[in-house]
């Protein structure tokens, strides 16, 4: 007869729930660079639209650093307000998460969490506020990061070739 910790009796389950958090966070990850490259993408945009304002601005007296720092300031407050918005909107989601497998259980015929296969009575909940800062603020990293080419782009801008093409 032998003797095993709960951690060994369960050892396949485990191993099931670590494998799911390594996918989830690889997918997040992914999630958080496309975002950071679509918010890269619009400030190249904005760059391409805005190009006669650049131009005013910097016959004006604006410096490249001054023209850039507007666009990587945008960057990072369009991002940090999608990042908290996700946080909030993920804080509410684990807060119903219970709730929320019911109503789909239900609407789908299909039990979504099978607590006879996962052995738990409820939806496990488990929330790390260094995660969860780690990826609000890489989120606004990337996006930061992402949008330094068009903030480049914009400064490297001549005012006189700028407001001739407008």
């Amino acid at each position: 007869m032998s003797i095993n910790t709960w951690e060994q009796e369960k050892a396949t389950i485990l191993s099931a729930y670590q494998m799911q958090y390594v996918v989830i966070t690889t997918l997040l990850g992914l999630v958080v660079v496309v975002a950071g490259f679509l918010i890269g993408a619009i400030l190249t945009m904005i760059v391409r639209e805005k190009t006669r304002d650049i131009g005013i601005l910097k016959c004006l007296g604006a410096s490249n650093f001054g023209v850039a720092w507007i666009f990587l300031l945008y960057a990072a407050a369009v991002s940090s307000v999608g990042a908290i918005l996700g946080l909030l909107l993920g804080k509410y989601f684990i807060y119903r998460i219970d709730a929320i497998e019911a109503f789909l259980s239900r609407q789908l015929g299909i039990e979504v969490f099978d607590r006879k296969i996962y052995l738990f009575d409820h939806i496990p909940r488990y929330e790390d506020p260094w995660l969860q800062a780690a990826v609000v603020g890489g989120a606004i990293v990337c996006a930061v990061v992402c949008s330094l080419i068009a903030a480049w782009r914009a400064a490297q801008l001549q005012p006189v070739e700028a407001l001739r093409y407008e």
